[in-house]
């Protein structure tokens, strides 16, 4: 009976421990693409790793097809899709986006034309996100500099 005991015990004790170094997944929800419209997702951190707060938009890019000229940014705050984001986490989605590819990720910080664009990888070039319909676009983790 000692026996079991002890066993039940040291059972308990490893499972106790080794709880105590994993660390819980966090898990968000990330809506369903409908047959119309795609979904994009990620997660935003500004250069410190600190998740962004800010409002962001998914807006486009109008000289997107003619290469010959600079970006040119198409914002509307009453228009563009607004993402949703969570600031603990810097996880954020848009949901039903309709087809395309010339998405830029516009991020609003509430001053008078203070926007930010999340930028391609060691670029300066605004990322440009394609959405198919019925797909959702997973970007990952993204670093970002906010105009102050």
């Amino acid at each position: 009976m000692i026996r079991k005991i002890e066993i039940l015990f040291y059972i308990s004790m490893i499972m106790l421990l080794s709880g105590c170094h994993s660390t819980p997944k966090v898990t968000e929800n990330i809506p369903e693409p409908g047959d119309d419209y795609g979904v994009v997702h990620g997660i935003l951190t500004d250069s410190t790793g600190a998740p962004i707060e800010e409002s962001i938009f998914l807006s486009q890019d109008i000289t997107f097809e003619n290469p010959e000229l600079p970006p040119t940014i198409s914002f509307s705050y009453q228009s563009d899709p607004r993402g949703f984001i969570n600031p603990e986490t810097g996880f954020f989605y848009f949901d039903q986006v309709e087809p395309g590819e010339n998405y830029v990720i516009a991020i609003f910080t509430g001053g008078m034309g203070d926007l930010s664009f999340v930028l391609e990888k060691n670029g300066n070039m605004p990322l440009h996100i394609k959405v198919h319909a019925g797909k959702v676009v997973d970007l990952g983790e993204l670093v970002v500099n906010i105009s102050q």
